[in-house]
């Protein structure tokens, strides 16, 4: 920019709005790039491709040829708040070109090269945010080289939505990266997630709850009854006092190191009540276990104390003594049978909050299991996988770094029920409609995809398209394997705003008129005066192209008994029609679209 020319008044405006734009983040050179110019022209819309669909109608899944930018502009109008899982893996920006921005490769050496990334990974997140569910998740695959830019960048995209990072190994073998002997045979996975998400976790072994009380089916087993607070800490509260056991009469010294897990009502405050049981109700309850059969001493002096103090001959709790100088009222002991064993809570199998442990990483190989048997972290298969499934399904490469398959399936199991709606729009050979398919096809389940892809063609290889050819063809394959799966191939166009009261066809509005009602997927029929549908909810959805006497009478017999929605070019003469029938809310095309397209 040429400052020459700007007054002093106006370069220190200049100066004062730049130095409030600082802030604590990622800075990106956004006004020095070529901004996506698509942002706001055009109104896209869906041409459905019969001869590359799957299946038969009324279609479950969708996938989408054309660019993911314009795809989610739709898919904003039609399914914001409505998909429970995002799963993408974009473009790694290594310089090798692996992406394209503004129909160009972008290489190594271009200028800005890391800014024009995150500028367009930005405007396609943005879009993103608003598809996910109150519960929903956004997982995004990305390998070191990127890694630190694009989490600030989501930081900003998905504020408090970070929920952290899995990491897995991608391959076996392979050299250091550099000179510094470290490999890189991993990646992650960025986690960033609505308020009421959560993984499902993996199954905790349950086998040490293996004692019954008589006459009870609730097993149980002997827990630690201390917590790691020490007694001059604040947290530590009231629990740090001594326990005797009412039966024996025998004392237990509480460890300084480690208080007691449950407050005594002895130390409550006057109107002071604790979140959980006290002690003394747990011991008449029979879920304190005292020791039996152990060694007990009894100080009759102070000194006698202090001497077996500093002889290290008390009881010890984790290689240290848990009565010592300098504790107080140490004069409390004296005189008292002190038992050198160590009290335990009787936990009850059903006291489990969950009997799933938290998600970790996928840190091993399926080679790697037997040498560590007690971790019970998931394991995924190497990215090879990826690569020698799909050859194998094609008879030849086809595609470069496929994600293996059974990565993508414990991370759909760990993030979405059976009846979810999972969206990938950076499909590439189409991983996530097979571990869809692959899971439903385990658990009877209903789960759903949306996949959008590029054709990804050029110069060289016009002809390329790697939707058609590579990720539906997969998915097909996969679906006449596992007995079952569809999906409607959708071609994704923009049209002039100003045109679209000439070229918006009937098709185009009724593919978005079902997808905005969460409809399964019917082609549209020129041959049909109405073209109606009915929720799950037993919600009418009509659109009618024309608004003939045919139509009216075919929508008011529906129409009995249900609330529901007519869409129409001409909504006064429905209105006019329908007046009086109060469960029908009549909405006019393609302005409601349109809204929706523009919110």
């Amino acid at each position: 920019m040429d400052y020459s020319d700007l007054s002093r008044e106006q370069l220190i405006n200049l100066l004062v709005k730049r130095d409030a734009r600082r802030k604590l983040g990622l800075v990106w050179e956004r006004d020095e790039i070529e901004h996506d110019r698509a942002l706001n022209t055009g109104f896209v819309v869906m041409d459905h491709r019969a001869e590359h669909s799957c299946g038969s109608a009324p279609y479950e899944n969708l996938i989408i040829e054309g660019e993911n930018f314009d795809a989610l502009r739709w898919l904003r109008m039609t399914h914001a708040g409505r998909i429970k899982v995002i799963y993408i893996d974009p473009p790694y920006n290594t310089g090798n070109k692996d992406w394209v921005y503004n129909d160009h490769h972008v290489k190594e050496e271009d200028r800005f090269r890391h800014s024009m990334w995150l500028e367009w990974l930005y405007q396609r997140l943005s879009l993103a945010r608003d598809l996910l569910t109150e519960d929903g998740v956004l997982l995004v695959s990305i390998s070191d080289d990127n890694r630190a830019r694009l989490e600030l960048m989501m930081d900003e995209v998905f504020p408090g939505m970070r929920k952290g990072s899995l990491v897995w190994r991608s391959r076996i073998g392979g050299n250091d990266a550099g000179e510094c002997h470290l490999s890189v045979n991993h990646e992650h996975v960025l986690v960033y997630a609505m308020p009421g998400f959560r993984f499902g976790g993996t199954k905790k072994d349950l086998g040490h709850y293996k004692n019954y009380d008589e006459g009870a089916d609730d097993p149980w087993f002997a827990d630690n009854l201390t917590v790691a607070v020490k007694y001059t800490d604040r947290r530590a509260g009231n629990a740090y006092y001594s326990l005797q056991d009412p039966e024996t009469g025998i004392w237990y010294p509480c460890n300084p190191n480690g208080v007691w897990r449950f407050a005594s009502k002895v130390f409550l405050k006057k109107g002071q009540r604790t979140k959980k049981a006290p002690v003394e109700d747990l011991i008449a309850q029979g879920k304190i276990l005292f020791p039996k059969d152990e060694r007990v001493q009894v100080w009759h002096t102070l000194d006698a104390l202090l001497d077996a103090i500093d002889r290290l001959d008390v009881p010890f709790r984790g290689g240290v003594p848990i009565l010592r100088r300098g504790l107080p009222d140490l004069e409390f002991w004296v005189g008292k049978p002190v038992g050198w064993g160590s009290p335990l809570y009787k936990r009850h199998r059903s006291e489990l909050k969950s009997e799933y442990a938290p998600l970790s990483s996928w840190v091993r190989s399926k080679t790697d299991e037997h040498r560590d048997e007690g971790v019970t972290e998931i394991s995924s298969l190497m990215g090879e996988e990826g690569t020698t499934l799909l050859n194998k399904m094609f008879g030849e490469k086809v595609f470069n770094y496929p994600k293996p398959l059974s990565l993508m399936k414990n991370l759909l199991a760990q993030v979405c029920g059976g009846n979810d709606l999972v969206l990938d729009f950076f499909a590439g050979s189409g991983t996530t409609a097979h571990a869809v398919l692959a899971l439903n096809a385990e658990d009877d389940g209903r789960r759903r995809f949306i996949l959008v892809s590029s054709c990804e063609n050029s110069g060289d290889e016009p002809d390329r398209n790697l939707c058609r050819d590579v990720c539906a063809e997969r998915v097909r394959r996969v679906a006449a394997e596992l007995g079952g799966g569809d999906f409607a191939y959708l071609a994704a166009r923009t049209l002039p705003f100003e045109d679209l009261a000439y070229e918006l066809a009937p098709a185009q509005v009724w593919t978005a008129v079902q997808a905005l009602h969460d409809l399964p997927f019917t082609p549209y029929d020129p041959d049909q005066p109405v073209h109606v549908a009915v929720s799950d909810q037993r919600e009418l959805v009509a659109y009618c192209d024309r608004f003939t006497p045919e139509a009216e009478d075919r929508v008011r017999a529906l129409a009995q008994g249900r609330t529901g929605f007519v869409y129409s070019w001409t909504p006064g003469s429905v209105r006019e029609a329908f007046e009086g029938h109060r469960g029908l809310e009549i909405r006019a095309v393609p302005d409601l679209l349109v809204q929706g397209f523009r919110p």
